[in-house]
């Protein structure tokens, strides 16, 4: 299986593209935890599930700090702030 990240072109760290596409997808335990295995099967590389969850978080900053800075440069809709909040929060339940 191989993966194409077109919004964030440019080579990551797995961990980070691997969280993001579980996060995206909207997988849950079971589901992120078979793809994770399928893909670990496949590539023959088993990512680390510390790394995992540090990348998680890295990933809900990311997001909430995207969504704050749109809302900042002029983006007068709700969404970008509501997106940006929701990921903070998400952090606090982490």
């Amino acid at each position: 299986m191989a993966f194409i990240d077109l919004e964030m072109a440019g080579r990551g760290d797995i961990h980070f593209n691997l969280i993001s596409f579980v996060h995206c997808h909207h997988l849950e335990n079971e589901h992120a935890r078979i793809f994770l295995d399928a893909y670990a099967e496949v590539s023959g590389f088993y990512p680390s599930t510390k790394k995992l969850m540090r990348m998680r978080v890295a990933l809900h900053l990311h997001e909430g700090l995207w969504g704050f800075t749109k809302a900042h440069n002029g983006f007068s809709d709700p969404y970008h702030s509501d997106w940006g909040a929701k990921h903070l929060n998400a952090l606090r339940e982490l």
